[in-house]
């Protein structure tokens, strides 16, 4: 009571009766030790026993819990260790803590042994490699024939469902509600083998064994959980169509599985009935019933996941049949996981959508729905991160970017719409508390992996209350969230969740920047040899508009001096005032023209006419008469 609490910050419970408490295992990797108390500066200690906030009930190594609740009795969290939960057996003095921050606290399987036998808020689980110096430590989680191999220091297990960890033998989570769906769709028959992934958030694979006859298995081992094979062996009555197990990867190394017979796989028949009805019937049915089928009926209603991962529905199963990436060879789609980017932050909120078919389904549909963590990739060529990330000086961060994401898992109801969102929250803490530059360079190009999956769905119809009918889970229904940090190493300490950036596109941004440079260099160049020669063209205009100024007024002293006369051939006829505006010196010299021109009289011509023969009446000495009229 009275203790705040923010995030990324640790919280120590601790006995008050035991004294006074000293951090033994800190140092300047993991956190900053207060010089009087010698405690992390970075942890919160709560004391619990009489008469404090905080108490211890009776507690056993293997059975306890802890609950953590604010001041108006919420709980905030809670860890339960149990035996049959998939944790490992508790070793004596050790702590244990989650491999990585972003794993699941309500997983067993996520809980592997400190390096230390005190507990250190901060300090990096995987700072050290724990190795086995006696048979009981590999033996203490159920492994009864494992042994330790005094030449490596290591556990060698004996037995299918263990693994080698952390200088034990731990146990391999198994898969479980395995139900193999007997469907037939039209000229189809084909299995459907849907199960709930083990509950382990690490980099697990999963085998499906069944028959193809009564003698001969064949195993299918991929990542995803919901398979579809069409040649398994089956008669009816069989119960059982297979079995599905986990199976772990390692370099170098046999895969490790668990026990493959622990998840049987149930046949269900669907809808209408399990088996034929008894032929004949009894009694012939009645004609009509009583009440008539509605109409139109609806088909299975399909659930797939929606986003812009892909530009239509269904990516490249949008019109193909909804056994599209569901039976093996029946389309050339692409059937790949798909993926989508995000950033993490402080209370980042994004959204994944789902989709059910057909769109006017009118019954209320049920979609459970599940996010695993999947480790921690390197964005450049997507290989997961397995070496160390250090802090100073060789030790290790207990995740390498601290990203979380809530709720894990729910359940959500598309009832009246198309399609739902289903919002999640994004988070990051602080990874690099010292801020140093070997852990923030080693951050860059690193995002955490995270499954979102509609794993189950049922639809209620009209006829009653929780009558449940089929429903499909079809292609996509896995999406792969890459999330990355939103800062860079500075302020809090982050660090990470940039990517690095390829060395080609280094090379085209320099040529770039190189060619606008030179660019630039000649465009400067152009203007600059524009403008000095519009400077020197200014200079020259004023030069000789300042000389004719000087010769003009020197040309007009020495007219006033009487120096300098016009010369009168030069300047038209003496006496005579010349017109300088040229349309009137024109007018004036076309008058003059017409002035000058000479008139010409119309002439006459004389005509005379002959007269031919004897002439009579007067006559001049030229012959001519006189007396006849003159024409003319």
């Amino acid at each position: 009571t009275g203790n705040n609490i923010n995030q990324g910050v640790y919280v120590v419970l601790y006995d008050q009766s035991l004294g006074s408490l000293s951090c033994a295992d800190c140092g300047s990797a993991q956190c900053t030790v207060d010089s009087v108390t010698n405690l992390c500066e970075e942890a919160v200690y709560i004391p619990c026993g009489v008469g404090a906030s905080c108490q211890f009930a009776t507690q056993t190594m293997t059975s306890w819990n802890i609950e953590i609740m604010d001041d108006s009795s919420n709980m905030l969290d809670s860890v339960t260790y149990s035996t049959n939960s998939w944790w490992p057996e508790a070793q004596s003095d050790y702590s244990y803590a989650l491999e990585y921050l972003g794993y699941n606290n309500q997983y067993g399987a996520n809980y592997v042994r400190s390096c230390t036998t005190t507990a250190s808020p901060g300090a990096p689980i995987l700072s050290c490699t724990p190795s086995c110096s006696l048979a009981s430590e590999c033996t203490l989680s159920g492994d009864t024939g494992a042994a330790c191999i005094t030449s490596t220091n290591q556990c060698s297990c004996s037995q299918t469902g263990f693994y080698p960890k952390r200088g034990s033998c731990y146990p391999i989570p198994e898969p479980s509600n395995c139900i193999a769906d007997k469907v037939k769709n039209g000229s189809q028959n084909y299995f459907r083998f849907s199960f709930n992934g083990a509950p382990f958030d690490t980099n697990e694979f999963y085998s499906v064994l069944y028959y193809l006859n009564p003698t001969t298995p064949v195993t299918i081992t991929d990542q995803s959980r919901i398979r579809t094979e069409d040649d398994v062996y089956y008669v009816p009555g069989m119960n059982v169509s297979g079995y599905v197990y986990t199976e772990l990867r390692f370099p170098s190394l046999n895969p490790y599985i668990s026990t493959p017979w622990a998840a049987n796989c149930t046949i269900f028949t669907q809808s209408p009935t399990a088996s034929p009805s008894p032929s004949p019937t009894q009694a012939p049915t009645r004609a009509p019933t009583t009440t008539p089928t509605q109409s139109p009926t609806w088909m299975s209603p399909k659930v797939f996941l929606s986003g812009d991962f892909c530009d239509r529905d269904r990516c490249s199963c949008n019109n193909k049949g909804f056994d599209c990436c569901l039976l093996p060879n029946t389309t050339n789609a692409n059937c790949t996981n798909k993926q989508s980017s995000f950033t993490a932050g402080f209370d980042i909120n994004v959204f994944n959508s789902m989709k059910v078919f057909p769109e006017t389904y009118p019954y209320p549909t049920l979609v459970h729905w599940r996010v695993q963590y999947n480790g921690t990739v390197r964005v450049s060529d997507l290989s997961h991160v397995t070496d160390v990330l250090d802090v100073t000086n060789g030790s290790n961060t207990s995740n390498p970017l601290g990203i979380l994401v809530s709720p894990m898992n729910g359940s959500v109801w598309i009832n009246g719409t198309t399609s739902i969102n289903i919002p999640l929250t994004l988070n990051q803490t602080v990874v690099c508390p010292n801020n140093t530059a070997t852990c923030k360079n080693k951050l860059i190009g690193l995002s955490a992996v995270f499954i979102f999956e509609a794993y189950e769905c049922l639809t209620y119809n009209d006829q009653g209350v929780n009558v449940s009918e089929a429903c499909d889970i079809v292609y996509p229904s896995t999406l792969n969230m890459f999330i990355d940090r939103s800062d860079s190493g500075g302020g809090g300490g982050g660090g990470g969740g940039q990517d690095d950036i390829p060395t080609w596109l280094w090379i085209v941004l320099i040529a770039c920047a190189i060619f606008l440079l030179l660019l630039s260099w000649l465009l400067y160049r152009y203007w600059y040899k524009g403008r000095k020669q519009s400077l020197q063209y200014h200079k020259i205009t004023d030069d000789i508009e300042i000389q004719r100024e000087i010769n003009d007024q020197d040309f007009e002293t020495k007219l006033q001096n009487k120096d300098t006369q016009f010369n009168p051939l030069a300047t038209g006829m003496p006496g005579k005032d010349r017109e300088h505006d040229p349309l009137t010196a024109e007018r004036q010299a076309r008058a003059e023209s017409q002035q000058n021109d000479m008139v010409e009289p119309n002439a006459v011509k004389n005509v005379f006419r002959e007269e031919m023969g004897q002439q009579q009446g007067n006559r001049n000495s030229t012959g001519q008469n006189m007396n006849a009229p003159l024409l003319g």
